[in-house]
Parts: C-alpha cells; structure tokens; sequence
C-alpha cells in the first residue's frame, strides 16, 4: 500500500488530526479519496484519551477494476486500522479479482489466534467494481454507506446499514448476515461513492440533518456537468466537495461533526 508501483492508497486517522483540514489523493484518472478528523467539535465531543481520528480508507483502481474500503473505528483505532491494513494487504498480494467475502475470509483465518487489540471495534464497507462486467459487489458491517449514482442525479443507495461492528481478532464479530451483502449492475459513467458516517451524520447526532443521498445525488449532477470536457478530474473534485458539505453541514445546520472517509470512482 502507497507503493507508488501499486495503484492503491491507504489512509489512517491518526495521521490526519488537523481540524477542518482533508487529505485529498487521487489514483489513476478515475477514483479518488478524503479522509478528515472534522472540525473541533468532532474531537471535543470525544473522551480527551480518546484518538481524534478513527477512520480509515484503502482504495485500489487500475483502470479496469476499483476496490473501496472504508472503515469506522469505535473506542480506539485499533480496528478499524487493523481491518483496512490487513485487507489492503491481502488485494495487494492477490489482486483485485479477489471477491470481498473471500478477503474478508483470508483475514479472518490470518487473524486466528492473535491476542485482542481491546475493545476497539470499527463499521466495514467493502465494495469491488468490475467495469468490463458492469457488476459492483461487496458487503457492510455497520452504519458506512456506499452509493451508486449518476450524471442525472439520481441515486440508490447499496448497503443495508445496522448497529454492528467488527474487529478481525474477534471471530464472532465478523459474522456477515445475508442483509448485509449487494449485488449490482453499472453502468459507465455512473458514480460509485463510499463513505463513514461522518458524512451522512455530520451534523452528529442528527442523520435527518445531514447530507441526504438526494445531496450527493445533486452534487454528482451539478459536478459532472461543470466539468464534462475535464473527465479526469471528475472524482478529485466529488470527494473535494462532498469533503468540504460535511464540514460545513447543509441547509444552515452544524457540520465537520465526526471523523469521515470518502472513496468515489467513476465507473
């Protein structure tokens, strides 16, 4: 991971704890990422021994497939750390054909009789694009969110969150329920976006206060068309924008109010 030889990144909150900054990278000419702590209010409403920064990213493109990570660490960064890292390892050992349950499997029997990290738990969002199949696939452990959309504005959402976490020292944890898994057709041109719930719930505590799936869905439509003749840039510019709605919250309500994790690719 962020071998310049391989086309995937990883980013880990505890390097990235300056309020009201994004750390913005860009692979390829199709995906993109951001990852932030938030602003102020996002560390002070944690214990002081509490790490500022809990999320998580990895993100793989090389053109014909793209892999998405994110991850929300809860109680420490332990999890959510270990969860990416690990993963990340194992797409960048065996390649991105690899389907997310089965690296989720490898992970698990890795992780088999290690000692536990403590009680750090973190959400788990998988998603794998195929764009010569026209197929996304993968599966969520918590409330991370992934969403499909396109140049009209028009979006679904994938995942079906819920209240579970994972750490991949505990077994029973990484239980995955048939809900929890999705399955669908793409399209070029459509947008594939992953986020923690820093964004859907930026202004913490108030999801119906935050950025709605019809926002983003507006802010794809709205992007894309401002820079149609400049594709390359299109995914830099959503993760940047969405990045800067979340710290600013939307329709006059608080924002930046919890850490969050950005992955978007164009099909």
């Amino acid at each position: 991971m962020n071998d310049p030889s391989t086309p995937s990144i990883a980013l880990f909150g505890p390097s990235h704890v300056q309020p009201g900054e994004i750390e913005l990278k860009t692979i390829g000419d199709r995906s993109a990422c951001a990852l932030s702590v938030g602003t102020e209010a996002a560390i002070k409403r944690k214990k002081p021994e509490a790490a500022p920064n809990e999320d998580a990213l990895y993100l793989f493109d090389d053109g014909e497939f793209a892999l998405q990570i994110v991850a929300d660490g809860h109680y420490g960064v332990e999890a959510s750390r270990s969860l990416v890292a690990s993963l990340g390892e194992i797409y960048d050992q065996a390649g991105p054909r690899l389907e997310p349950i089965q690296a989720f499997g490898k992970m698990a029997q890795a992780w088999r009789g290690r000692a536990s990290l403590g009680k750090s738990r973190s959400t788990i969002l998988i998603a794998a694009l195929d764009r010569a199949a026209g197929r996304v696939q993968g599966f969520s452990i918590g409330d991370s969110a992934c969403f499909l959309a396109s140049a009209d504005g028009s979006i679904e959402r994938l995942d079906h969150p819920s209240r579970h976490y994972a750490a991949p020292w505990d077994l029973y944890s990484l239980g995955v329920p048939p809900s929890s898994y999705f399955d669908a057709t793409v399209s070029p041109g459509q947008i594939l976006l992953a986020c923690t719930d820093g964004i859907t719930e930026c202004h913490y505590g108030h999801p119906e206060l935050s950025i709605q799936p019809e926002d983003i869905g507006e802010l794809v439509s709205r992007v894309g068309a401002g820079l149609d003749a400049q594709r390359p840039e299109l995914a830099t510019q959503l993760a940047r924008e969405l990045a800067r709605t979340a710290l600013l919250g939307i329709r006059d309500q608080p924002g930046g109010e919890d850490n969050f994790a950005i992955t978007v690719s164009i099909v």
